[in-house]
């Protein structure tokens, strides 16, 4: 019996490989999933879009967040602003809770008319439970938008 057998599908793919053993590259289930989801190619109004699934980790060891107890209420969570010739760099950090529906200019993060601005990153962010666009860029150029992840916008 192989070292990695017994394990739930989610150990292997989340906490990876055993040292010194080889993680198999067919898992077989005792049980069948329980929900369905669609996977490889389907086409939607005409054009081709290829559906699949991935695990992501939207833990940061940095947490920003807005309030959690009047959040699903009333929309109104924290917001963030890089406004000007200023700049700012977020990089690995979890914003949650923010962007404040229907507030034009209330987002979780956003760059607003800072003009050409490089040092200006969002860089790895996790951003959970927005009520208005998660990530927001306007008036502002070569800025890096990168490897984020945004969940429940």
């Amino acid at each position: 019996e192989p070292g990695w057998a017994g394990l739930r599908v989610w150990a292997v793919e989340v906490y990876g490989r055993e040292v010194n053993n080889t993680v198999p590259t067919v898992l077989h289930l005792q049980d069948p999933v329980k929900y369905f989801h669609n996977g490889g190619f389907k086409m939607l109004k005409g054009y081709k879009f290829e559906v699949a699934a991935e695990v992501v980790n939207l833990d940061r060891s940095i947490l920003i967040t807005g309030d959690s107890e009047t959040f699903e209420d009333d929309w109104q969570g924290l917001h963030t602003v890089n406004i000007g010739k200023s700049v700012m760099d977020m990089r690995y950090v979890r914003v949650e809770n923010c962007g404040q529906r229907d507030v034009m200019g209330k987002y979780c993060v956003h760059f607003h008319l800072s003009e050409t601005c490089p040092e200006c990153i969002f860089k790895g962010l996790s951003i959970v439970n927005s009520a208005q666009s998660a990530i927001t860029i306007h008036g502002t150029h070569e800025s890096i938008v990168e490897q984020n992840v945004i969940w429940r916008s």
